[in-house]
Order: structure tokens, then C-alpha cells, then sequence
């Protein structure tokens, strides 16, 4: 894959040659892709790409085109993570992380609290959310002890 500004394109490894079209869609700089997963997308059809636009698009890269695009955000979108269980996490600069149907786009839950934008996130195989915050004006790394969910104010 390549991105140019506001451009995906899909390359043959094999022979280095471009794959179908340019999908295009977005208005500003595209900052992840991701992959639905490939137990929920064997074909590796789909494809999410998130920007500095606000938006996320989910692609079917056999037909070319967009199928879905979520907006909601109200900052540029950082990250995009494609969950085992079918939800897009999406992190943005509006601190906030935004979790989403893949199916459908329908937004599930908007989880607040960080000082700061958040810049990546992880999912992990046990199907918990771990976010990281660094709070700029102090340079130092905050920590929070989540292993009692009583305690976490935006657990589900």
C-alpha cells in the first residue's frame, strides 16, 4: 500500500503492479489503515483508513469503492484498529476514542478521559482496550492500576 495525501492504492507483491484503482475519498492526509480482520474477512476484502479529515472509510478493495464512512470526531483521527469481534476503535486528537460497527458504522460508544490527544491504541487477544496517555507538560508517563474494573470509569 501507498499512500499519497488524500490516496490509497494496492500493489501486487509479486509483481510490484497496482491492483484495480486508486480508492479515493479523503480530504485530508490518511494516518492507518487497517485490515478487517481475516477469521471475520477470509477474501481480505475490507479495508478501514482513517485521516486527518475526521473521517473513517471502509473500502472493498475488490469492487474499489467506498462502502461506509464514519464521522464523529472532531479532530484528526490518529488511529484505527479492526477489533476480533467486528468494532473499529478509532483515536483522535479530540482525546477521545470512538468504538464502531464494522458491519454497519453504527458508533457504539465514545470513551473519554484523556488529558491529551491520543496518538495510537492496542487491542489485545483478551479483548480489553489498553490506551496509553503521556501528558506533555509534565514529560512523564501516567499510570493507572485497571485490574479492578470498579475502579476504571470507562470500562464496559
Amino acid at each position: 500500500m501507498v499512500l499519497n495525501c488524500c490516496q490509497v492504492c494496492l500493489w501486487d507483491p509479486g509483481t510490484g503492479k497496482q491492483l484495480g484503482h486508486t480508492l479515493v475519498g479523503h480530504k485530508q492526509w490518511i494516518t492507518w489503515l487497517c485490515w478487517k480482520p481475516l477469521h471475520l474477512d477470509p477474501d481480505s476484502r475490507f479495508l478501514a483508513s482513517s485521516s486527518k479529515d475526521g473521517t473513517i472509510k471502509i473500502w472493498d478493495t475488490v469492487l474499489f469503492q467506498c462502502t461506509i464512512t464514519l464521522s464523529g470526531h472532531l479532530q484528526s483521527i490518529t488511529c484505527v484498529k479492526w477489533g476480533g469481534t467486528d468494532l473499529l476503535y478509532t483515536s483522535s486528537q479530540d482525546r477521545t476514542v470512538k468504538v464502531w460497527r464494522g458491519d454497519n458504522g453504527v458508533l457504539c460508544r465514545t470513551l473519554q478521559g484523556h488529558g491529551h490527544w491520543v496518538n495510537t491504541m492496542t487491542l489485545s487477544t483478551d479483548y480489553v482496550m489498553r490506551t496509553g496517555a503521556f501528558d506533555p507538560a509534565d514529560a512523564q508517563l501516567v499510570h493507572g492500576d485497571i485490574t479492578d474494573s470498579s475502579k476504571c470509569t470507562f470500562c464496559w
